[in-house]
């Protein structure tokens, strides 16, 4: 089938622009690699830029009805436990940038697009199906699977991650340069976070060689907890266990109300979110 968009990777990038190509009447087959289409992470911030892009998609009321509407941007002294500043998120800000600003689940959002396309005619989504490399031609484009298998398709999209094959094969241009910080995520109930910082707020705590961020999630169910500091990080790690011990090690120079986020923190995961830098 030379007819159809083949795209490399089954997450929120690839599901967006295969909605997005299917509603302009071409035909889409996704190729994940893994067993079952999900995303994994958990929060994510998206901003009035995220959402107009949403309704252009044709998925902007369903990922609005999911979010949760913060009411401030504030910055924090990680030394001093001092606010810095704070941005309002109010009915004046929205009115001026035509959408609200708001934190979601990567889970929720990635379900938002899966179910877009899986109602979709003109997309098709097979799983198990990694791309190891592809060839092309004046007439098209055949995507080779890590199982020999291949697939015909008009053009090839990689939308396969950090270390994308296509992206290996087109550019060869190495590995991901590690900046030296890596990231800590950790998603707790409500019930544990301290009480006097349960803000409806995307906070930012601003801190030497470090920094901290926390918000609600899931209508308030959770809150998020992402937390980064400068370790000589020698490579890029994605969703590896890490201990307590490990993740507190880069904090102790902060303030007690600042630290004490960080210890109520459970089964965290580095990360390479704010580890690899792509150009």
């Amino acid at each position: 089938m030379k007819d159809r968009i083949l795209i490399a990777g089954g997450g929120i990038g690839g599901l967006a622009a295969a909605i997005g190509l299917a509603q302009k009447g071409l035909k889409v087959l996704v190729l994940e690699k893994a067993a079952q289409l999900g995303e994994i992470g958990a929060g994510i911030q998206l901003g009035p830029n995220a959402f107009h892009a949403f309704d252009y998609l044709g998925v902007g009321e369903t990922a609005r009805n999911m979010a949760v509407y913060i009411d401030n941007l504030r910055l924090m002294d990680a030394l001093s436990g001092d606010e810095i500043t704070r941005i309002p998120l109010d009915d004046a800000f929205r009115s001026r940038m035509g959408n609200p600003y708001a934190v979601v689940h990567r889970g929720d959002l990635h379900g938002v697009f899966l179910k877009a396309c899986q109602a979709h005619a003109n997309v098709e989504l097979r799983t198990s199906s990694g791309v190891a490399g592809y060839d092309q031609d004046a007439n098209g484009v055949t995507a080779i699977l890590a199982d020999g298998n291949r697939v015909d398709g008009l053009a090839l999209i990689g939308a396969d991650g950090l270390w994308s094959n296509i992206r290996k094969q087109m550019l060869n241009d190495g590995a991901p340069r590690v900046s030296g910080h890596t990231t800590y995520r950790s998603v707790i109930p409500t019930e544990d976070m301290p009480e006097d910082l349960r803000w409806n707020a995307a906070t930012l705590w601003a801190g030497p060689k470090c920094h901290i961020v926390h918000y609600p999630l899931q209508g308030w169910k959770t809150f998020n907890l992402v937390v980064t500091y400068h370790n000589d990080a020698p490579e890029p790690v994605a969703g590896k266990p890490v201990s307590h011990d490990e993740v507190r090690r880069g904090f102790e120079h902060v303030a007690p109300v600042a630290k004490q986020i960080i210890d109520k923190g459970t089964d965290w995961k580095s990360g390479c979110f704010a580890t690899a830098i792509r150009c």
